[in-house]
């Protein structure tokens, strides 16, 4: 099997659990990339036609839809927007290995000050929790986003 995928130009496939560590693994470096302020290599976990989308009432849908382009511009901006990260997690719930792609399930919570965006005015606190269902893809360069998408919170359970 993986003789084949040599001649197709893909990688071997990985064991399961080492495909897990190895996407759990890039969880760590984002929470890391985020508290270090420096996302280069969280960045370039990116596949060239990843998208993200996060839950906006506003948006058609429901789901505001950004370009790979468009979120890296983004989150060039969070360092310099940053006043003080209070609090950053991210605790992988599940990760789904089928072959060459993943879905990672987990929880995000996010605290921080930003900095105001006017001069003289007081930071900007936000506490955030938000729940995500990421897709990966293996490419022989390693895993890459495909997609990071947010998801409604899991239901509460039922007393």
């Amino acid at each position: 099997r993986d003789a084949v995928r040599a001649v197709l130009g893909r990688p071997p496939l990985a064991d399961a659990e080492a495909d897990r560590g190895a996407l759990v693994e890039a969880y760590r470096a984002i929470a890391a990339g985020m508290h270090a302020r420096s996302l280069d290599d969280p960045l370039a976990r990116l596949a060239p036609g990843f998208v993200h989308h996060g839950l906006d009432p506003r948006a058609p849908g429901g789901v505001r839809v950004t370009s790979r382009a468009a979120f890296v511009a983004g989150m060039a901006t969070l360092p310099d927007a940053l006043d003080s990260l209070l609090a950053f997690t991210i605790d992988v719930t599940d990760v789904q290995v089928r072959g060459d792609s993943a879905v990672v399930r987990y929880r995000e919570h996010m605290d921080a000050r930003w900095k105001p965006r006017q001069a003289g005015a007081a930071a900007i606190r936000d506490s955030s929790t938000s729940w995500w269902a990421d897709r990966w893809v293996r490419t022989p360069a390693g895993w890459r986003a495909v997609r990071f998408e947010e998801v409604a919170p899991p239901a509460a359970p039922r007393r």
